[in-house]
């Protein structure tokens, strides 16, 4: 019984880490293209929303809501959104730092080391 606490709690401890990843936040610079998957945090007068497959041109903002997961390749016009360029206050561009990365390995290997530990 003990052994089956220790796992479960060695499970929940590594989906409250990885459920607590930070997303950094810089300004979208408008001349560079946005990568498909990557979020864009975008502020109006009442609501900031998290798009991705982001679109920039001179007169709007265009994308697909963060909650509606599209594939590349999968084409969902009805999904994507669009907001004049007067309405938007500000756009923040989504990216994982060095850190993380280095974090979320170390984090793998640890896990997959305790996994096969405890397993044998």
């Amino acid at each position: 019984m003990k052994v089956l606490m220790t796992r479960c709690s060695c499970i929940a401890a590594l989906f409250l880490i990885a459920g607590c990843s930070y997303w950094g936040r810089r300004p979208v610079d408008e001349l560079k293209p946005i990568a498909p998957d990557a979020p864009v945090w975008i502020w109006t007068k009442s609501v900031v929303e998290q798009w991705h497959w982001v679109e920039i041109t001179p007169d709007s903002v265009s994308g697909i809501p963060w909650k509606l997961q599209v594939t590349e390749g999968y084409s969902c016009p009805m999904c994507r959104r669009s907001i004049p360029r007067t309405q938007v206050d500000s756009m923040k561009l989504g990216y994982t730092t060095w850190v993380e990365y280095i974090f979320n390995t170390v984090l793998g290997v640890a896990f997959l080391l305790g996994a096969c530990c405890y397993g044998h």
